[in-house]
């Protein structure tokens, strides 16, 4: 079933750009106040020190099938600053390319070919996931977008399923959690990130956005990357659900362990 992503309440409602009051919701507010409570020390602790980032640049897209691919990749355009792109016109070239046939992107690269002809940008692979720290500066760094394949579980965080519930997410920010901050403090667009010797962190967790919600997920670092370097199998399941899947040569090390990063030429 596609996801409803109407609604008559003005924090859900869909815009060219989200503004920060929307994108930082009671939701996304009470997901970072229960990461927090986490490194509380002990019941004297009113908060735990951290940075955030979250970019507002994005409108959530809800995808309609096994679309996810192609709905990050629609997403990551709001944040490349491309118009006028459809899934429906990015789905039907990656179809001309053979990459899929229902919408399914099992290819990282093929995932970069399709991204640099649709949006006339340049890609990077990275394999595996950058660091904590890295990653954080690549989600401050402007207009670059990163799409990340790994296990969806059954409320949409990352799990360990081998790849059987494979599924592409796209990041849009971060809450480093340090010792450097004595509470939260959110930063925009035109701050920089501390360096590592400034920023000594205790654990990342990240923003991400999927076809399947229309509020971003917070999703502790090393999950994300241990179920993205989890992805092994096509699964029997979707095997058999009477759909024709395109497969790349190597099958689901076209995801495994890697990552896409889609900056502006």
């Amino acid at each position: 079933m596609k996801p409803d992503f109407l609604s008559t309440e003005p924090d859900d409602r869909t815009v060219s750009v989200l503004p920060a009051a929307v994108m930082r919701s009671p939701l996304v507010n009470a997901r970072v106040d229960q990461v927090l409570s986490g490194f509380r020390n002990d019941a004297d602790d009113e908060s735990a020190g951290a940075i955030a980032f979250l970019n507002d640049r994005i409108v959530p897209v809800a995808q309609d099938g096994p679309q996810c691919g192609l709905v990050a990749l629609k997403m990551a355009a709001d944040i490349l600053g491309v118009a006028d792109v459809t899934v429906e016109r990015i789905f039907q070239s990656a179809k001309a390319s053979q990459f899929t046939n229902n919408g399914e992107m099992f290819s990282v690269e093929w995932m970069a070919k399709l991204a640099e002809e649709q949006f006339a940008c340049s890609s990077q692979v990275l394999s595996p996931l950058p660091s904590q720290l890295d990653l954080c500066h690549l989600l401050k760094s402007p207009n670059t977008a990163i799409l990340v394949p790994y296990d969806n579980d059954k409320n949409f965080e990352p799990t360990f399923l081998n790849g059987h519930a494979a599924h592409w997410s796209i990041l849009v920010g971060f809450v480093a959690v340090s010792d450097a901050y004595a509470d939260l403090k959110w930063l925009d667009e035109t701050d920089t990130l501390p360096s590592a010797d400034e920023l000594p962190l205790k654990d990342v967790f990240l923003f991400a956005f999927h076809g399947k919600s229309k509020h971003p997920g917070l999703w502790q670092y090393d999950r994300l990357k241990r179920s993205n370097e989890n992805l092994a199998e096509f699964g029997e399941q979707r095997a058999n659900d009477g759909r024709t899947y395109i497969l790349p040569p190597e099958r689901l090390d076209g995801l495994r362990a890697k990552c896409l990063i889609l900056r502006p030429k």
